[in-house]
């Protein structure tokens, strides 16, 4: 058995109240990348990741300073051993938390994944509770099987998660919090390409949902028009396990180029190489990647998922998704003309600015921290 284990900064201070995280999976995504930032944001609380094994977000906590619970999460077919290896896992971990004394403890699961287990270590501790939704495909009956009206506030990350938990449970407990980044990520230099690139970014993974294959139907469309060019287009991601090239079925295509690029935690950097990048996604609770991209200073052809809609100004970066046609559509538009691009970007990372930086996002947590345990009411 994996012995539990409890990694602590020495320079770490405790404060009055104390904020746990929890988190399964401590892979690099994109709701890994979010607590991050928002546990290295929050003020006047004291941030502690609970996961299941080290990984990325575990590295990365214990370089800010943020103390790691390490401990096998419970896993099992049936509901009742779930829920028996929910209550042993809670006191088991329980323990670990009290190390970490405060005055006021608030437990966080960081997506409805994690709702039931951040609600049993949450009882074990008689500490309040609060959920982020963050699964864009998440239905009704994953609310209340995962117990998330159970929690003393449910945090929607994406208006369209908002829209659908308030459909299927109307409370004051639901709130709207979007995504944000570092101020400091935001590139003060966009790419200012004023002609199509001859290599484009394609981000997300693939999973059939993030609309790889799309992307290729679209420039199969494209060459039976015989608007084909030779032109690299880059799939950025986790690849599932798949062989790429085939997954997205690349073997139809006899001038537009395709090559796979695996997940990097250089993300950034990454994409600055590029001077556009296609967003294909079918459907985003907020668009997270979409978000840094931008950031980054590189324009995005969108999917109007997510936050796209509201951080994408210009008509001509943006299609239904699905709409094989509209996409070959705007990927023609913009071979004739790019030269909107650097105004589209600028837009944006001005949206971004006002709207999508984590000192907002962890301002808007903070308060409901507060609030739930009944010092902002």
């Amino acid at each position: 058995m994996q012995r539990n284990t409890i990694q602590k900064n020495s320079s770490k201070a405790h404060g009055d109240k104390t904020i746990f995280f929890v988190q399964k999976s401590p892979a690099l995504a994109g709701a890994q990348k979010a607590l991050l930032r928002l546990a290295r944001s929050i003020n006047g609380w004291s941030p502690i990741l609970i996961t299941s094994k080290d990984g990325w977000l575990t590295e990365e906590c214990k370089s800010n300073g943020i103390p790691v619970i390490v401990h096998p999460f419970p896993s099992s077919r049936s509901l009742e051993a779930r829920l028996i290896g929910n209550r042993l896992f809670a006191r088991s971990v329980a323990k670990q938390c009290r190390n970490h004394s405060s005055d006021y403890s608030l437990v966080h699961g960081n997506d409805h994944i994690q709702s039931l287990t951040s609600l049993a270590i949450a009882h074990a501790l008689k500490a309040p509770s609060i959920v982020s939704l963050r699964t864009s495909r998440m239905e009704q009956r994953d609310f209340f099987k995962y117990g998330c009206h159970r929690h003393a506030r449910i945090v929607a990350v994406g208006h369209e998660l908002y829209r659908h938990a308030g459909q299927w449970y109307p409370s004051s407990q639901l709130r709207l919090i979007e995504d944000g980044i570092d101020a400091g990520e935001i590139n003060p230099h966009p790419i200012c390409a004023q002609a199509f690139p001859r290599s484009v970014l394609v981000l997300g993974s693939a999973e059939p949902n993030k609309g790889w294959r799309d992307v290729v139907d679209a420039l199969a469309h494209l060459e039976a028009q015989g608007q084909g060019a030779d032109i690299e287009f880059v799939f950025l991601g986790n690849d599932c396990g798949k062989d790429v090239y085939k997954a997205v079925g690349a073997e139809r295509l006899k001038t537009f180029r395709i090559r796979h690029l695996p997940v990097t935690r250089v993300f950034q950097d990454t994409v600055r190489a590029f001077e556009l990048a296609i967003h294909p996604s079918h459907m985003e609770s907020f668009g997270l990647a979409l978000i840094e991209t931008l950031a980054a200073g590189v324009p995005v052809l969108s999917s109007r998922t997510g936050a796209a809609g509201r951080v994408i100004d210009s008509p001509d970066f943006l299609f239904e998704p699905r709409n094989i046609k509209e996409l070959a559509a705007k990927i023609s538009g913009l071979l004739k003309d790019f030269s909107t691009a650097p105004t589209m970007v600028s837009q944006a990372q001005d949206i971004i600015r006002r709207r999508y930086c984590t000192s907002r996002t962890a301002a808007e947590y903070t308060r409901i921290y507060d609030e739930t345990i009944g010092l902002n009411t």
